[in-house]
């Protein structure tokens, strides 16, 4: 089987992104811990990754997709910068009360595993429709950025919220900084990948 080829999504495309990301993040421990009920992870989530990251990645051109949106990978660059206060307005609408300090404290944590001394290229979002799963899609989107990263000597970030996914981003170079868990929280895993 011929893995498809990797291009930059375009603007209009967004509601597809989103879409596709919902579908990949329907059993993500961390997804589901926010919305627990089917109803609210659907309603929810497509908002909540479009403020985190998809609408700043996207407008920048550097959301990329496989040809008919079976797997996306949502990234921003160095500098990129999201609505923060945004953010914490919706979590405190939209998340359950008992969540909010934990997901606040959470926030807190990884963000002292961000690196801050240097440019880095974070990825906020790696998913794949559960359709078209375990067909070597995730490692097509990283393979199509880590290949940048590498020319250009450039540092890469993520937080794993899925310990299934840990093994994918070793073999793609990323090292395990550290683990995070607040609360009620299921654990998060800070990785870094140094250009090779």
């Amino acid at each position: 089987m011929d893995l498809p080829k990797v291009r930059t999504a375009k603007q209009e495309e967004k509601q597809k992104v989103l879409e596709t990301a919902t579908l990949a993040f329907c059993t993500d421990p961390s997804s589901r811990w926010l919305f627990r009920h089917a109803g609210d992870f659907l309603k929810n989530s497509p908002t909540f990754f479009d403020m985190y990251a998809c609408s700043e990645s996207i407008k920048k051109g550097n959301t990329y997709v496989t040809e008919d949106l079976e797997g996306i990978s949502i990234w921003l660059a160095p500098n990129s910068s999201t609505d923060e206060k945004a953010i914490e307005n919706w979590i405190e609408q939209n998340l359950d009360h008992e969540l909010q300090d934990d997901m606040t404290k959470l926030f807190e944590e990884t963000d002292k595993y961000h690196p801050k001394d240097i440019p880095i290229w974070y990825l906020a979002i790696l998913g794949v429709d559960p359709y078209h799963q375990r067909k070597g899609l995730g490692s097509v989107l990283l393979k199509h950025v880590t290949r940048m990263l590498d020319d250009e000597k450039k540092v890469g970030y993520l937080e794993s919220s899925n310990p299934q996914n840990i093994s994918l981003y070793l073999r793609h170079g990323f090292e395990v900084m550290g683990e995070i868990q607040v609360g009620s929280s299921p654990v998060i895993t800070p990785m870094i990948r140094n250009p090779h």
